[in-house]
């Protein structure tokens, strides 16, 4: 419990005000959990579970109740911690700027290091992580089958692929190496690559994440790179926050695809030739949205943090206006606001059924504003709030930037 107990007066300054329960919205919420105009629900553990301690006071209660041995961290109080999703939702939402977020996976951590039983699905994809260095028990031979030019060569861009694009979304893996292969003049993927680390330091299970970080900043350290870019958003959040504490400060930019699109869009490198007659939305990963954004924040005063955050969030919905015929429509929780689709944190795995409960919500939202297509940039969102639709049998079409822009854009310039 040390690492935890860092946090002790961030844990004692909770006063149980609600306010991370809530999200804000200059629209009514329309899902039939909200309350009040401009004020609607936002924590998906809580709201689908209806009961305190899912809640973010409620699990900062939980775990301030444990380092006073008042409770005991067992199994019944393992399944409300790690019963959350991590969007961040309740720490953007803390008037006393509680990190709620970090003190949950501290208290994920502290649970595994003293040695408890893990939940079974965490427990099946942290054995293939260490056995195949992916939780989709894959060899790890084939993480890159799906490319076939030049592998490990010198270049400039590095493109981290990610495991899901790798084994599960290789379609999405294809479109952004056509992408870059459009717009850099050398990009590179690489046979080393390893899982990022992030479905175990989301779970609490630092030693064997630790390895993954080590492997990885070594094999791109070495390749020269000066950018790496990601198409994963959980991806580009381990890098850009979890691996300098591991590591240091990294010798290369670390750089999420909308940020790298956008910018090609503003200089005229990525040419816009195709169209897409649709109404489209647009759906923030919580790890490229929430995690960045508060990452940010600590080092930020608050005119300065609100100027990167509305820029930042902008981004995406330029980048999807830029394409001729789309007809853009906002979700009413958007932006630091925005509804998880509920696969972070361990969840997908771990309790599936949270999960898609919670993607099922942000597809009603999305065909609330009357979305034909619901836009993300994150493979796993992509793969749950597809689920979703699948489950509810929505017609909305759930699709990956990537692959949109891909197909919309012509080559600029041929890679050797």
């Amino acid at each position: 419990m040390a690492d935890l107990k860092n946090y002790k007066k961030d844990i004692y300054r909770c006063i149980h005000c609600k306010a991370c329960r809530f999200a804000y919205s200059g629209e009514p919420d329309k899902s039939g959990y909200g309350d009040y105009w401009g004020m609607v629900h936002g924590c998906p553990a809580g709201d689908l579970n209806e009961w305190e301690a899912y809640w973010g006071s409620g699990k900062l209660w939980i775990i301030r109740a444990i380092m006073e041995k008042n409770l005991e961290l067992t199994e019944e109080e393992r399944d409300i911690l790690f019963q959350c999703p991590e969007c961040g939702n309740c720490e953007v939402q803390c008037d006393n700027l509680i990190p709620t977020t970090k003190i949950i996976e501290e208290a994920r951590a502290a649970y595994v290091q003293k040695g408890l039983p893990l939940q079974e699905r965490h427990k099946l994809f942290s054995e293939s992580i260490e056995e195949n260095n992916n939780p989709y028990r894959e060899p790890h031979k084939d993480r890159t089958k799906w490319f076939s030019g030049e592998k490990n060569k010198k270049a400039d861009v590095g493109y981290f692929v990610g495991c899901t694009s790798s084994y599960r979304l290789q379609d999405i893996a294809s479109a952004t190496a056509g992408l870059l292969g459009k717009l850099a003049e050398n990009f590179a993927v690489f046979e080393d690559e390893v899982c990022c680390g992030s479905p175990l330091l989301r779970t609490g299970q630092r030693r064997e994440a630790e390895r993954l970080i080590r492997s990885n900043a070594k094999l791109f350290k070495e390749a020269g790179i000066k950018e790496l870019v990601f198409s994963c958003a959980g991806c580009y959040r381990t890098f850009k926050v979890d691996y300098p504490q591991y590591v240091g400060e990294l010798p290369f930019a670390v750089k999420y695809v909308t940020e790298y699109v956008y910018e090609k869009i503003k200089n005229g490198r990525l040419k816009i030739a195709g169209r897409y007659d649709k109404k489209v939305t647009w759906h923030d990963p919580c790890h490229s949205g929430r995690h960045i954004t508060l990452h940010a924040r600590e080092k930020m005063d608050r005119k300065q943090y609100r100027e990167f955050s509305e820029e930042w969030y902008a981004m995406p919905k330029k980048v999807l206006t830029s394409i001729p015929g789309v007809e853009y429509k906002e979700m009413y929780r958007v932006g630091e606001n925005s509804w998880c689709c509920g696969a972070g944190g361990g969840v997908k795995s771990g309790y599936s059924n949270l999960a898609l409960e919670t993607a099922k919500e942000r597809i009603k939202e999305a065909e609330d504003v009357g979305a034909d297509a619901l836009v993300t940039a994150c493979p796993f969102c992509y793969l749950n709030l597809r689920d979703a639709t699948k489950d509810a049998g929505s017609k909305i079409e759930v699709v990956d930037l990537l692959k949109l822009l891909d197909s919309v854009t012509q080559q600029d310039r041929l890679i050797d």
